[in-house]
């Protein structure tokens, strides 16, 4: 468990889980957990309310892909351009999970390894040949290395 500091920046001693309420409160989603964390600078204050990251399970074998890979179909289904192995591209319906820093964890629809295009969607369209190269973009990493 990590605490956000308001600036965006993490604190620097991770945090251990008390307790956790079982129930969630209807009107704004919100779920009570009580932990704890070292304090040796005193810049944490008791009952001050902050953002914390919690690991509520970890999938080594996630595929995850940056958010801008992504697209919406009209019906606001998630859809991306995978490239094949004859290099074409096909736009596969996909069925994603949680966004993450690294980008959205897909459920559905994608196999480990496949590629799929994160930049130059103006340019391609469904079955057409594609010379991909690597992205080279800030948010690279797998869902493991998130927590």
């Amino acid at each position: 468990m990590r605490l956000v500091r308001p600036d965006g920046s993490l604190h620097a001693d991770a945090g251990r889980l008390l307790f956790t309420d079982v129930s969630v409160d209807p009107g704004t989603g919100q779920v009570s957990l009580r932990a704890t964390f070292p304090n040796p600078k005193g810049g944490l204050l008791p009952g001050t309310y902050v953002r914390v990251r919690v690991a509520h399970g970890v999938n080594a074998d996630a595929v995850v892909v940056p958010a801008q890979a992504i697209q919406r179909s009209s019906a606001g289904e998630a859809q991306a351009f995978v490239v094949g192995a004859d290099k074409a591209v096909a736009l596969r319906p996909l069925r994603t999970g949680a966004l993450m820093d690294a980008g959205w964890i897909v459920e559905d629809g994608l196999k480990p390894g496949e590629s799929v295009v994160v930049e130059g969607f103006q340019k391609i369209q469904p079955g057409m040949a594609v010379n991909p190269v690597s992205w080279k973009g800030a948010r690279t990493a797998t869902a493991s290395q998130q927590l």
